[in-house]
């Protein structure tokens, strides 16, 4: 059994609901999860857990965690109650619907101690999420004063080059090495 004694940082899963169902992902997220989120309780025992190990940063993920973003809220609450400063949470830009809506729920996030985004860039991404939600993300992102971490930018040209109102299928790919030699990695 693994026995950690001390750890610097890690990384919170809030669901494995995703509107996506991206070939890489190593949780298997997809829509067909069950619409479960963190509960407060489980929120809070977690980050418990992680200070009396000495955590004191975690990023969050799921799938995809602002498909609810009032749920979310109680899990920052928990992450403030146990002194846990959120790094950054993980997003595929999908929940984009319009700025106003998105400006709130950035600036509401903001309050509850959270001052970066790490948005998806990439083909696998792009098959569900069109462009035009990652670009709008990040405009609203910076008028509402939070950070981006983009990932992948390498990604960002080849993307933009496409229809950015559309998803963008991969080529069918034969195996991991033709996966490893298609998508740069």
């Amino acid at each position: 059994m693994l026995k950690i004694d001390h750890l610097v940082s890690g990384g919170i899963i809030t669901n494995y609901k995703c509107t996506s169902i991206c070939r890489h992902c190593c949780y298997s997220c997809s829509p067909k999860w069950p619409d479960d989120y963190m509960t407060t309780a489980m929120a809070d025992e977690v980050f418990s857990i992680l200070r009396s190990l000495g955590c004191y940063h975690v990023h969050i993920g799921g799938g995809e965690p602002l498909l609810k973003a009032d749920k979310i809220l109680d899990v920052l609450n928990a992450a403030r109650k146990n002194n846990i400063e959120i790094e950054y949470i993980e997003t595929n830009s999908s929940w984009y619907r319009d700025e106003t809506s998105t400006i709130a729920i950035l600036k509401e996030l903001k309050e509850h101690g959270v001052n970066t985004l790490l948005i998806s860039i990439d083909p696998f991404h792009n098959e569900y999420i069109p462009f035009w939600k990652v670009k709008a993300l990040i405009a609203a992102c910076s008028k509402a004063g939070i950070n981006v971490f983009p990932w992948l930018m390498e990604f960002w040209n080849d993307i933009d080059a496409m229809d950015d109102k559309k998803t963008t299928l991969l080529m069918s790919i034969s195996s991991f090495s033709d996966m490893i030699i298609c998508c740069g990695y």
